[in-house]
C-alpha cells in the first residue's frame, strides 16, 4: 500500500516477512562513489557439494556472519546482465552438512538433491547474510531436517543489493506524524507530496548508477518491477551451476516465485502467504480494512470464551463496543492523549483513530498479539487522562505498541523500493470502479445495529468516503514515472507441483484470493484456522512439511499438509 497513511493503517502488510523471519541484512563493503561493490574474487570453484563459482556473473565474497560446525555456508554477489539493468545482489548459500532429526525420521539424503531457494516478502525486505537472520535460519533448518542447500538472495532495491537507494526524509516524516495529531487531509497532502518526490529522487538515481544496455532507453525506477526481478531468481541459479531447483516464496516472495517458475528447470514451488497479482491493486484497499474488521469481531468472541467467567466480566460484549468505547473516550478527551513511550525512536505517541485502525489491522499478523490487543483496548478504556506516564510499559501495551512502532524504525525495509515495485507491478482502477467498491465497503463497515441513529452513521460513513476519495487522488501510483508498468497480473501460473498455505485471518492475503490458484492434481493448500500472516516460518505448520513436500515433490507423489498443520491458536 503505497501512501503513508495507508502504512499506518495497515503497516504491517510492508514488513510481512521482517515479523516472520527476522529479516536482516547483507552488510559490502563499498570502494567508491557510486556506491558499487568492492569485490575480491575468491578461487574456490565448489559451492558445498553442488554448484560452482566459475561463472563470471557470481563471485565469492567472505560472509558476514558465522554459522554452527554442523552447516556450511558460502556468500557471493551476482553481477545481473546488463540487458535488464547491471545491479549487484548479494546472496547465501546454506546448507545442513548432516541433516538434524528432530522430531521425525528424515534420511540424510544425497547431495546432489535440488536446492530450494527462499524468496523474500515485502516487496523491499533484504537481508541476506546478517548474524540474526542465520541465526534463525540454522534452528529452522534443523527443525525441517532439510537436505539439501537453501539459497538466500536480496532482490533489487533491498539491503545487500547494490545501488542502493533511501529516502530518508520520507522515514523521518512518518516518525515525527506519530509524535502529532497532525489531521488526516494534511497528513494525506504532506506525505503524498513528500513520496512523489522521492520517486523521482529514485528514478534519476537508478538512471545514473545502473548500466543498462545503450541502444534503448534506461527503465529508471521500472528496473525494479518484478518483471525484471523474475530474471535475477534464475540468473543466479544457472550461475551457481544448478540443474534443478525449488522456489519457496513467502508474502510476496510467493507472487515472485510464480513469475520465475516459468523458467524449465523449475521442479515445484511453495508459496506461503502468497501476495498474488494484483493484491496491491488500489481497488482492494477498502475490503482490506473491512475483513480486518470481521476478523476481529470473530476473534474476540472466541477470546472471551476462552477467558475466565470473572475476566470475560470486565469486557464489552462485542468488539463494535470495544472499539466504540476507545473512540468515544478519544473524542471526548479535551486534548489530545499522548501515550509516553520508552525504547522507541520518538518519545510519545499521540495516539488517533488512524493508529486504532493501524494496529487493529497490525495484529493480525501475529496471532500471539490478539488476546494483548483485546487487553491493551480495555486498558486504554480505564486508564485516566493524561495518561500515566507507566501505561506503556503494561505488558499487553508494550507488546502492541512495540509490534506497531517497529514497522516505523526498521533497517531490513525500503519503503521505497516497495512503493516502486507494487506502482509497477500493479494496474490502476477505473476511478468509478473504485468509487463504487468504497461506497459497498461503507455499508458493511459501518453496521446500523452499531449506532443509535442514522445521522451518527451516516456521519461515520461520509468521513470514510471522504478519506477514500482523497487518498485516491494523491494516489502515488498515479504519477507518470510509472506510466510504462510492467504489471504481472496476466502471468500464467507455472505447470509444477504447487503447495499453498495460507492463514483464515491473514489481514493481506486473505484465503479467498487463493480460489485464483490452478485447479489441479498436483495444487495442494492448506488454510489454517485463526492463523494469520505466515505459516511456515512462524511455525504454525511443522517445519519438517518443507522437506517432505520437496522430496514428494520430487517423487511425483501426492502430499498430506493437514498432518503437519493442525494447529489452532485459541485451541492451543
Amino acid at each position: 500500500m503505497q501512501n503513508i497513511l495507508w502504512l499506518k493503517r495497515i503497516s504491517f502488510l510492508l514488513l510481512a516477512c521482517c515479523v516472520i523471519a527476522t529479516c536482516t541484512y547483507l552488510i559490502i563493503q563499498h570502494s567508491d562513489a557510486a556506491g558499487r561493490l568492492s569485490l575480491t574474487p575468491n578461487k574456490s570453484t565448489a559451492i558445498a557439494e553442488g554448484g560452482h563459482w566459475d561463472n563470471p556473473a557470481i563471485k565469492k565474497v567472505p560472509c558476514t556472519s558465522t554459522v554452527e560446525k554442523d552447516f556450511s555456508l558460502d556468500c557471493g554477489v551476482l553481477t545481473t546482465d546488463i540487458s535488464r539493468g547491471q545491479f549487484e545482489l548479494g546472496f547465501a548459500v546454506l546448507k545442513v552438512k548432516a541433516p538434524i532429526s528432530r522430531k521425525r525420521d528424515v534420511g540424510a539424503g544425497s547431495a546432489q538433491k535440488a536446492p530450494v531457494i527462499y524468496l523474500e516478502g515485502g516487496p523491499g525486505v533484504g537481508g541476506a547474510t546478517e548474524q540474526a537472520n542465520m541465526d534463525f535460519w540454522q534452528v529452522f533448518l534443523k527443525d525441517a531436517a532439510l537436505p539439501r542447500e537453501i539459497v538466500l538472495i536480496n532482490t533489487r532495491g533491498t539491503k545487500g543489493a547494490l545501488p542502493y537507494f533511501e529516502c530518508d526524509e520520507l522515514a523521518t516524516e512518518q516518525l515525527r506524524l506519530l509524535a502529532t495529531g497532525t489531521s488526516i487531509s494534511d497528513e494525506i497532502a504532506l506525505m503524498a507530496s513528500l513520496q512523489k518526490k522521492c520517486v523521482a529522487q529514485y528514478h534519476a538515481f537508478l538512471q545514473a548508477q545502473v548500466p543498462f544496455t545503450k541502444n534503448e532507453q534506461h527503465p529508471g525506477i521500472g528496473l525494479l518491477s518484478s518483471h525484471y526481478s523474475k530474471g535475477d531468481v534464475t540468473e543466479l541459479m544457472r550461475a551457481l551451476g544448478y540443474d534443478k531447483w525449488h522456489l519457496w516464496g513467502g508474502s510476496y516472495g510467493g507472487r515472485l516465485a510464480l513469475l520465475a517458475g516459468q523458467s524449465e528447470e523449475v521442479v515445484s514451488i511453495v508459496l506461503d502467504s502468497p501476495y498474488l497479482f494484483q493484491s496491491g491493486n488500489l481497488l482492494s484497499f477498502p475490503q482490506l480494512e473491512l475483513k480486518a474488521r470481521k476478523h476481529h469481531m470473530q476473534l474476540y468472541e472466541e477470546f472471551l470464551v476462552a477467558l475466565e467467567p470473572k475476566d470475560a466480566e470486565v469486557f464489552p460484549a462485542s468488539y463494535q463496543q470495544l472499539v466504540q468505547a476507545v473512540l468515544n473516550k478519544l473524542e471526548s478527551s479535551a486534548q489530545p492523549i499522548e501515550i509516553t513511550l520508552f525504547e522507541q525512536p520518538i518519545k510519545k505517541l499521540v495516539f488517533t483513530e488512524m493508529d486504532l485502525i493501524s494496529i487493529e489491522f497490525t495484529v493480525l499478523y501475529d496471532s500471539a498479539l490478539w488476546p494483548s490487543y483485546y487487553w491493551f483496548l480495555l486498558s486504554f478504556i480505564g486508564e485516566p487522562t493524561p495518561f500515566n506516564e507507566q501505561f506503556a510499559t503494561q505488558f499487553d501495551t508494550k507488546l502492541v505498541l512495540d509490534a506497531y512502532l517497529y514497522n516505523f524504525d526498521t533497517e531490513f525495509f525500503n519503503l521505497a523500493t516497495y512503493t516502486a515495485v507494487e506502482c509497477l507491478d500493479n494496474d490502476l482502477p477505473d476511478s468509478s470502479l473504485f468509487k463504487k467498491e468504497v461506497d459497498l465497503v461503507a455499508e458493511e463497515y459501518f453496521p446500523m445495529s452499531t449506532y443509535s441513529s442514522n445521522k451518527a452513521r451516516n456521519a461515520d460513513i461520509t468521513n470514510w468516503k471522504q478519506f477514500w476519495l482523497e487518498y485516491e487522488d494523491s494516489y502515488v501510483c498515479s504519477d507518470s514515472i510509472f506510466n510504462a508498468r510492467n504489471s504481472v497480473h496476466t502471468a500464467a501460473y507455472p505447470n509444477v507441483p504447487l503447495l499453498v498455505l495460507a492463514g483464515d485471518k491473514d489481514p493481506v492475503t486473505p484465503a479467498a484470493t487463493l480460489r485464483e490458484l490452478p485447479k489441479r492434481d498436483n495444487v495442494f493448500s492448506k488454510v489454517l484456522r485463526n492463523w494469520g500472516h505466515g505459516v511456515l516460518l512462524s511455525y504454525g505448520c511443522e517445519p519438517i512439511l518443507l522437506t517432505k513436500t520437496l522430496e514428494a515433490f520430487e517423487a511425483g507423489e501426492p502430499i498430506a499438509p493437514e498432518a503437519m498443520c493442525e494447529l489452532d491458536y485459541f485451541e492451543g
